[in-house]
């Protein structure tokens, strides 16, 4: 009886699901270990929150869209908006209120992940020439993170540790403008390289572990420290994949 008892209550219990109603054209972004998850409209280009059964719609900077792209534990969403003026610029959302939190010193802006920390992601037009910089924004100052070279990188993530992924061109000379992957952390971004040293490659999220994932030609990676980039392959014989 009483091995019968341990082998019931070794039993996991079921799990449970809520069903999200959302609208037609709804585009989840991405989701908090809530279940709240946040988005964007494909008809209105209007970013939303869908938390505790409701959907709601977070507003503009005063232009006619906006788009979240991001959402931590605590509640707090980033994305871009646009401005009156029609250009976007980068945004938190906490509390029922958006709020602009500027560029690098250009034109425009947009903000991709938050952690539970506040800290945010993004990218940004520098106000040199044509160059667009990933950026940490901290504390109300948003930091330049460079490149690998290149006039573009762009931060896709960040972890609680404060690890940052996302991609940047070399600025090799080449005409195509070759783009790696790069993980940011201690103030060096580093380049992951490629599954089979050419073409191109692009970090979109990193978790508490330091594992990434990713495209590397048109091929989904793993990348860890002891592994290095490994190709996750694809399915049925298909020809390309990304993480």
């Amino acid at each position: 009886l009483s091995g019968m008892i341990l082998a019931h209550a070794a039993v996991a219990a079921p799990l449970t699901y809520t069903v999200a109603v959302a609208l037609p054209l709804d585009n989840p972004e991405a989701i908090n270990n809530r279940g709240d998850f946040v988005g964007f409209n494909g008809i209105t280009t209007r970013a939303f929150i869908y938390a505790d059964g409701v959907r709601t719609e977070l507003g503009t900077l005063g232009g006619p869209t906006s788009i979240a792209y991001g959402i931590n534990n605590k509640g707090v969403v980033v994305g871009e908006s646009a401005l009156p003026s029609g250009l976007p610029h980068a945004f938190v959302f906490h509390r029922g209120v958006m709020r602009d939190i500027g560029t690098l010193g250009g034109l425009v802006s947009s903000a991709r992940d938050i952690n539970n920390a506040g800290k945010i992601v993004g990218v940004s037009a520098t106000g040199v020439g044509f160059e667009q910089h990933a950026f940490l924004y901290d504390q109300g100052v948003m930091v330049d993170l460079g490149s690998l070279g290149g006039d573009f990188s762009v931060g896709e993530a960040i972890n609680s540790k404060g690890q940052i992924v996302g991609s940047s061109s070399l600025g090799n000379g080449d005409p195509s403008e070759l783009t790696h992957a790069f993980l940011y952390e201690k103030g060096v971004m580093r380049d992951l390289g490629t599954l089979d040293g050419t073409g191109n490659s692009f970090a979109f999220d990193i978790n508490d572990k330091g594992q990434i994932v990713g495209l590397s030609n048109a091929r989904a990676f793993l990348f860890t420290e002891r592994t290095g980039m490994s190709d996750l392959g694809t399915l049925a014989g298909g020809d390309n994949s990304v993480a």
